[in-house]
């Protein structure tokens, strides 16, 4: 199985090191190379990130429309946890002044 992360990781400098190459002028051979092959690349790299299984993600539950995780955060945290640090209360003890 081919490594997701790795793949992006060097898609994206190979991607970015043509970028600066091309504003730089040098080796206009390579920038033609690599922008030719980042029409490959890419879509592979997209392929390979969409085939990766080693995040779980679970299917939403009864009665939910849609659902959000994040890789390593597992399930999205109840509706009654999901509030904004705005609208929270401050805790015990923590002043402006930092007294807290």
């Amino acid at each position: 199985m081919v490594n997701a992360p790795r793949v992006v990781l060097i898609v994206t400098l190979l991607l970015v090191a043509n970028t600066a190459l091309a504003s730089l002028g040098l080796l206009p051979g390579a920038v033609q190379l690599v922008s030719g092959l980042g029409l490959v690349l890419v879509p592979w790299m997209v392929v390979v990130v969409l085939r990766d299984t080693s995040v779980t993600i679970r299917d939403l539950e009864p009665g939910q429309e849609w659902g959000y995780q994040d890789a390593g955060h597992g399930v999205p945290r109840p509706a009654s946890e999901a509030t904004s640090d705005l609208t929270r209360p401050p805790a015990a003890g923590a002043g402006p002044d930092g007294d807290g």
